[in-house]
Formats: C-alpha cells, sequence, structure tokens
C-alpha cells in the first residue's frame, strides 16, 4: 500500500520497501526511504493523508490503527478490553526517558453503560515547558477502555526536541489531567 499526498511526500507500508514489516516515508518523491516503523505492520488495508503531515493507515483484520499528525507514526493500542470505573491518565514509563516513552490512559463508561462524554473525543497532547504544543498524540472517539500510545523524539523529522520537563494532558468531555515526564539526552 502506497500514498503521495504531493509531488515528492508519501508513505509505504506493508508489502513494500524496504521489507513486507515497515513504513516508510519519503520527502523526495521516492528517492530516498526514511524507515517510520519496522516489525509491526503488514498488510495494510489502507492509507489516508489530509496533507503532509496529517494521516492514518489500518491494519483492518486486527483492529490497528496508525495516526500521524508530524508525518511520523504515532500508534494508538487498546490493551484491555475490561471496561475501567473512572478516568485516569497514568505516569508514563519509562520517567526520564530517550528516546521514547509509553503513555497509558483509561476512558470509563457510566453505571447504565452509556459513555460518560457525549461525542466519545479523546485528545492527548504534549507540551513543552513553555505551553507551546508539541505533539497531538491523540484526537478521536474513542470507546471505553485502557489505551497506550508511544511518544519518541525521533517522531519530529528535522527538528531535535532538547532535554528538558514536558507535559501532557488528556481530555476526555468534562475531564482534563496533565502530567510531566522528563527527557534526558
Amino acid at each position: 500500500m502506497r500514498i503521495f499526498v504531493d509531488a515528492n511526500t508519501g508513505w509505504i507500508g506493508g508489502g513494500w520497501y524496504p521489507d513486507s514489516s515497515c513504513v516508510s516515508r519519503t520527502t523526495n518523491n521516492g528517492l530516498n526511504w526514511t524507515l517510520q516503523k519496522k516489525n509491526y505492520i503488514t498488510l495494510l488495508s489502507n492509507l489516508y493523508f489530509v496533507n503532509n503531515l496529517t494521516g492514518w493507515a489500518v491494519k483492518s483484520n486486527s483492529g490497528i490503527i496508525l495516526k500521524t499528525t508530524t508525518g511520523g507514526v504515532t500508534f494508538v493500542s487498546k490493551i484491555s478490553e475490561k471496561i475501567p470505573l473512572e478516568y485516569k491518565l497514568l505516569q508514563n514509563y519509562p520517567n526520564p526517558f530517550n528516546p521514547s516513552t509509553i503513555i497509558r490512559y483509561k476512558i470509563p463508561e457510566s453505571e447504565n453503560g452509556k459513555w460518560k462524554m457525549e461525542n466519545g473525543l479523546v485528545t492527548l497532547k504534549v507540551f513543552d515547558v513553555l505551553g507551546k504544543e508539541i505533539a497531538t498524540l491523540v484526537n478521536e472517539k474513542q470507546s471505553p477502555g485502557e489505551y497506550e500510545v508511544p511518544f519518541s523524539i525521533n517522531q519530529f523529522s528535522g527538528y531535535q526536541l532538547p532535554s528538558g520537563i514536558y507535559f501532557y494532558t488528556l481530555r476526555a468531555g468534562d475531564y482534563v489531567e496533565t502530567k510531566k515526564m522528563l527527557m534526558i539526552k
């Protein structure tokens, strides 16, 4: 599966270069490819991009959805079918981290089986110490469950994050929680 959003920028995955278990990106019309993720993806059923930074890849037979808002790859994985009793944003691990960390969170449902939030929209964003948004890791409707999302400093092509304190914020309905994490190079 491959897609180009303009004459230079494109992605390939599941059966393409360099092997069938990767997602790669080009910014020079396919002359060179940058590996985004290896040993994870095979048989992608669809790729869709709205611009050169924001897009989705779907592996329909397993329910895996890959999303990017940076041109890199962010994996949102539902890690438990057990429905939590309350919202919870967990501390990232490892912390401190270099180059990557995992952020987990829980989305509950109410006692009568209905979602506690009307539209089901969940956002998870990373900010620097000055409050500048660094990344949107999640911005989608999600059903109740426990999720995990990796965050890596390597997902920012052409831009290096400095060592320091970063914050991540989970918003789901009226629930908002922020935690801090430390990146050390």
